[in-house]
């Protein structure tokens, strides 16, 4: 059901981006250490982004190369239709 409206990961990414958004300027230790963790899980966040494309890229090459009719079916599967061949 969490899954569904959103996780538990997105609800504290909102929860934490509105109370920095309420802290403003803030110096208090504690909007330091929570400024501190957002930047962090954000640095990790992309770092998995990035890996995450690096493997999709990886792995599409490689079906390329195993198995063009596979390769082409994914793609065209994948690739919204166009507006001309809606009508």
């Amino acid at each position: 059901m969490v899954a569904e409206v959103a996780s538990y990961g997105r609800q504290l990414g909102l929860l934490t981006e509105a109370l920095l958004a309420v802290a403003g300027d803030s110096e208090a230790p504690a909007v330091q250490r929570l400024r501190e963790t957002h930047a962090a899980v954000e640095a990790v966040k992309g770092r998995h982004r990035d890996g995450a494309l690096r493997a999709a890229e990886s792995a599409l090459e490689r079906l390329r190369r195993d198995d063009p009719a596979a390769f082409q079916a994914l793609i065209e599967r994948l690739t919204p239709p166009s507006a001309s061949d809606r009508r």
